[in-house]
């Protein structure tokens, strides 16, 4: 692996680990979400960008605790998941990347009330930075 990739997956750790989250046997309320909307506004990536780190990185690792009816609700190791995902990604193929295609939509039972008020944040937060920008 490059150093360039290396760097790469190294900025994406606090996101997959603040993404984890979505996938724990338990409610995230508004502050937890805010908690994630912080990690995502620190990243250098998109909302949009992070909801593809969420679909193909995130979600394949930790999708088992989603059908486990008493799975992780404490929250997950670190250094477990990490190393979980970097092995993913450098091990993915385009047939696996298609393959949790499938099955993502099974994960969006659990994350689409949490990406709707996200992206709710998110838009506010926008038009907060865009009215200090005007007012500056």
């Amino acid at each position: 692996m490059n150093i360039e990739k290396s760097y790469q997956l190294y900025q994406r750790r606090p996101v997959w680990i603040a993404l984890s989250q979505f996938y724990l046997d338990t409610e995230l309320d508004d502050l937890q979400l805010l908690d994630i909307l912080k990690v995502i506004y620190e990243s250098p990536y998109s909302i949009d960008e992070v909801k593809k780190i969420d679909f193909f990185e995130v979600y394949p690792v930790l999708k088992f605790n989603t059908y486990d009816p008493a799975g992780e609700w404490e929250g997950f190791d670190e250094d477990w998941l990490i190393d979980k995902i970097e092995k993913k990604i450098i091990g993915d193929k385009i047939f696996s990347r298609k393959l949790s295609g499938l099955r993502y939509w099974w994960a969006k039972k659990f994350t689409k009330d949490y990406w709707q008020k996200l992206d709710r944040y998110w838009n506010k937060l926008d038009q907060f930075r865009n009215k200090i920008d005007n007012d500056i």
